[in-house]
């Protein structure tokens, strides 16, 4: 566990995990748009449709961007000089 906490705090990721968060990002707010704009159109509600957009934004922005793990899986190796 002590060993996760600086790899968290160091913020690395790499190719592979770029791409990965910039696809979650694309389809995660994506479908939540789509999720919460036909809950609030079911409900007959507005404010259900802001706050479920509002939660799974929240949501959306943590996954994305802090540097989690499973990010780093592809590290690139550099020649050594």
């Amino acid at each position: 566990m002590s060993s996760l906490i600086p790899s968290f705090l160091e913020g690395s990721i790499d190719f592979e995990g770029q791409r990965l968060a910039d696809n979650l990002t694309y389809y995660f707010l994506t479908a939540s748009g789509v999720f919460a704009l036909a809950a609030g159109y079911f409900s007959n509600n507005i404010s259900i449709c802001v706050y479920i957009a509002s939660l799974l934004f929240v949501f959306g922005f943590v996954l994305v961007v802090f540097p989690w793990p499973f990010y780093n899986q592809h590290p690139v190796k550099f020649l050594k000089p």
